[in-house]
């Protein structure tokens, strides 16, 4: 990204718009990290369920990579969640967590069921649901777009003057 790209991008957060923009910043990290860590800790709490809900939608053929998705995934959610609340890395995390929800959103569709079948649960909160109940549906494709429109915050303009980058280096890394 050239100097003139990035000086762009971080113009609606430079000067008197700075204080405004930074908690803005921090509030999309940390709702979108404390999601993602809740998210991890109701797998991570309970493997069978999440393997469960993995099998369940049917796109996995292999146990192997059904397992490794049981223990991956949650683990990956999690370290990318913390990163967002202290704002370390926080483009990165944000990216990571798009890429899932992108996956996420493939893996919906697929298990979307036709009219007249019963839905799947999705258990990705576990027990809990976001916005959407009665198992995996268009709702849920849409509630995972605004996840990834929410990640697009740190993703575009960093973890902003309220991270851990930004007190430890006087600025955010380009990442």
């Amino acid at each position: 990204m050239t100097q003139a790209a990035a000086a762009a991008i971080d113009r609606p957060f430079s000067s008197s718009a700075a204080p405004v923009g930074s908690f803005i910043v921090l509030a999309c990290r940390v709702l979108l990290g404390g999601l993602f860590c809740f998210a991890a800790s109701m797998k991570i709490r309970d493997p069978q369920t999440f393997i469960e809900a993995i099998q369940a939608f049917k796109v996995l053929e292999s146990d192997w990579w059904t397992l490794f998705g049981t223990y991956a995934i949650p683990w990956i959610e999690m370290f990318a969640g913390l990163a967002l609340i202290v704002g370390v890395w926080s483009r990165a995390a944000a990216m990571i967590l798009v890429g899932l929800l992108c996956v996420f959103i493939g893996a919906i569709i697929h298990a979307i069921p036709l009219p007249g079948k019963k839905a799947i649960p999705c258990s990705c909160f576990g027990r809990y649901e976001l916005f959407c109940t009665g198992g995996v549906s268009w709702c849920k494709v849409r509630e995972n777009c605004g996840l990834i429109a929410l990640s697009l915050v740190p993703m575009l303009f960093g973890g902003g003057r309220l991270s851990l980058d930004w007190l430890l280096y006087g600025r955010e890394p380009r990442t």
